[in-house]
């Protein structure tokens, strides 16, 4: 049982199309783990935003109360 030239050719072209696969796939996930975490960073600073304007309107509120108390 001897290999053939024609089998040298199939194994390279599997290979081939097993490494384009591979790195379609790698690329793939690459750019959903991207979009998640662009995802979250979008939420986490919408959150941030938002918990600094209440802080600064209570900060504000206290400075205005303070201002009316003391003169």
């Amino acid at each position: 049982m001897s290999i053939q030239p024609h089998d040298y050719a199939l194994a390279r072209a599997t290979a081939e199309q097993l490494r384009q696969e591979a790195w379609q796939e790698l690329w793939r996930d690459a750019d959903a783990v991207w979009a998640r975490v662009s995802h979250d960073a979008a939420e986490r600073l919408a959150r941030s935003g938002n918990r600094w304007r209440v802080r600064l309107a209570a900060h504000r509120a206290r400075r205005e109360r303070t201002r009316l108390v003391c003169g």
